[in-house]
């Protein structure tokens, strides 16, 4: 039995998305369609604790995630901008509606967009496509896949080699590095790297969150990340020290461009939720260019 059959398609995590998905409904950036019971009713009983982490130690998750994914769809916009035939691969899409926005806001454009994640999410999903209007369009596919596959039809690697080679390519990641070792999240980038070289150019966005060691909430922020270990049920490693540290790292995985963009610097075209203390998280935007 080889390393790849005990790998499950299935994880814990997905409890997490339940609750995104919520915040993401509430905050008008996904239909009420993709909103869960269990969401509903795990926002409910987060927010007291939200609120007191607000009010106290001037951090909230709520509204990171709010800005985490406003900043990743500003990014992604400005990237079609750029390249109106872009292929796009979301990975652990989950409860985003950000494919959804993405195609209605540029219809007419070649570009194509890929969602993916675990079996069991996509099966859910599928059901959901007529809400979302993605029922009849033919720039979007729904597709399993699993990060830690490196081979089969569940690999991300089988995904990318199914676009077409002549055009440049971008993976999105959203809520998932961190759920995983810092090893497995390297092995990842370098396997990204490789699947990414066969086309004009790769770029990968995602969410890191960091130790950041000189962080002035440490104690509140301690305690947000023992929360969402407590709904997953499983640790929640906190990859790098700062941006130097994650640009060394990444670069080191083959990606030859990296930027690490925290959100307190981003001038965010549409209005998002601030905190009183600095931002939880970085978007590293990483590219790989000239081995197409």
């Amino acid at each position: 039995m080889g390393p790849q059959s005990l790998i499950q398609d299935r994880s814990p995590v997905s409890l997490t998305g339940h609750y995104t998905g919520q915040v993401w409904v509430r905050h008008g950036l996904a239909p009420k369609a993709l909103a869960t019971a269990r969401g509903r009713l795990l926002y409910r009983a987060l927010q007291p604790l939200e609120r007191s982490a607000s009010k106290l130690a001037g951090i909230s998750l709520e509204a990171s995630l709010v800005q985490r994914h406003r900043l990743l769809d500003q990014l992604v916009s400005e990237a079609i901008g750029v390249e109106p035939g872009l292929q796009i691969l979301e990975i652990a899409a989950g409860a985003s509606a950000r494919a959804s926005r993405v195609l209605g806001e540029h219809q007419g454009k070649a570009l194509n967009y890929t969602e993916a994640d675990l079996p069991a999410v996509v099966n859910h999903k599928a059901q959901l496509l007529p809400a979302l209007g993605l029922q009849q369009e033919t720039r979007h596919r729904l597709l399993p896949v699993n990060i830690q596959r490196s081979e089969g039809p569940l690999s991300p690697e089988a995904l990318l080699a199914d676009l077409d080679s002549q055009r440049p390519v971008l993976v999105i990641t959203e809520g998932l590095l961190n759920y995983f070792p810092l090893s497995t999240v390297l092995s990842f980038m370098e396997r990204l790297v490789k699947a990414l070289s066969a086309f004009p150019e790769g770029r990968y966005l995602a969410d890191i969150w960091p130790r950041l060691p000189q962080y002035p909430g440490a104690t509140g922020r301690k305690a947000m990340v023992a929360l969402i270990e407590s709904v997953t049920r499983q640790k929640v490693p906190l990859h790098f020290n700062d941006a130097r540290d994650m640009t060394s790292a990444v670069l080191g995985t083959g990606f030859n461009q990296i930027r690490v963009i925290d959100p307190d610097d981003f001038r965010f075209h549409k209005s998002v939720p601030v905190m009183r203390r600095p931002a939880l998280f970085r978007i590293l935007d990483a590219r790989v260019t000239g081995q197409g």
